[in-house]
């Protein structure tokens, strides 16, 4: 079998493949092949060849309804449509509703010298009350929140750059923003892609299908607490999205760079970053492959397969891409 990111990174440089393979690192260049990046007009687009665009069939969730999207013309939502099925498909998912039971019915400790920060234990079981009861708090704030395109500048603790922004403003609907990155990604990708672009773009849709969910479970946060923060366990960073992620998909979600997936995903797997690879993020946009998670025979969990995301984001730079990197320090 042939390793096209190998192959090129010892044409191009045989000196930092071999300084690579000194550091016991020689099958990281292979595992970026299987992973769907190769060497490619300085640009990393060249998927396995039997990579297939998403076929995911099931209806759109009435939050993510071309309505609540303001300023995205009927053109835009269509290319968007395959990223907000997936979306949908997270935000229902039993995970997701055992995350939010523990957000919304587990008792709370409040924590010493704070009126409105809590920390949470326990996690209770999910019983078809609540679970209703989550369903309908769902309904009520999709009929309400509005999601806007801008350019984000702000940046979040660790210093990486900030892609959804939720803000809840007294007498005001809850309004998320999300980066102007991935509209121009849209409109300068998605619109002409080709079969050489698809683990590009199904990159993107699952970036952008965690993003928006993610951004959404603030807004139950923000709507649920009035404010409030909530501290899981005994963590010290209050991050109910990232909670979110890490209770979905075994850990946080991260760009390797400051682009809309374009470079790769990273899942934190708890001592190190691993990038997500390509056959999970094609497998989680079919829908054979939901009808086995829901029938409990396959986890949402992102396996942790080498390279880990330094490692790549080394090899990266070294061969001049732009990097620019997104991932949280550990």
């Amino acid at each position: 079998m042939a390793f096209p990111v190998l192959e090129a990174l010892r044409a191009r440089s045989k000196e930092v493949a071999q300084r690579h393979v000194n550091n016991g690192e020689a099958d990281c260049f292979e595992d970026l092949a299987l992973l769907g990046f190769n060497l490619k007009n300085s640009d990393i687009d060249c998927p396995p060849a039997n990579l297939q665009s998403s076929d995911l069939d099931n209806d759109v969730h009435p939050l993510f309804y071309l309505k609540n999207f303001d300023g995205l013309d009927p053109d835009e939502y269509l290319t968007l449509l395959p990223a907000l099925r997936l979306a949908s498909k997270l935000l229902t998912a039993q995970r997701t509703f055992k995350f939010l039971n523990r957000m919304i019915f587990a008792d709370r400790v409040r924590l010493r010298g704070s009126k409105k920060a809590y920390r949470i234990f326990k996690n209770p079981e999910i019983t078809p009350e609540n679970q209703e009861g989550i369903e309908d708090f769902i309904a009520i704030m999709a009929k309400c929140v509005t999601f806007y395109f801008s350019d984000l500048k702000s940046r979040s603790h660790d210093g990486s750059r900030v892609l959804g922004l939720t803000q809840l403003r007294f007498g005001r609907n809850p309004d998320v923003t999300l980066d102007i990155e991935y509209l121009k990604f849209i409109m300068t990708n998605l619109y002409s892609y080709n079969d050489t672009d698809t683990a590009r773009v199904l990159r993107f849709q699952f970036d952008f299908a965690v993003t928006i969910v993610h951004e959404f479970i603030h807004v139950l946060e923000f709507t649920l607490g009035e404010g409030a923060k909530f501290y899981f366990d005994d963590r010290e960073e209050e991050e109910c999205g990232e909670e979110w992620t890490a209770a979905v998909f075994g850990g946080r979600i991260s760009n390797i760079n400051e682009l809309c997936g374009e470079l790769g995903l990273a899942v934190d797997g708890g001592d190190e970053f691993y990038l997500i690879p390509m056959s999970y993020i094609s497998d989680i946009q079919r829908p054979g492959w939901w009808t086995m998670v829901e029938a409990d025979l396959v986890s949402l969990e992102i396996p942790l397969v080498g390279p880990t995301a330094e490692i790549a984001v080394q090899v990266l730079t070294e061969e001049g891409w732009p990097m620019k990197s997104r991932l949280p320090p550990k």
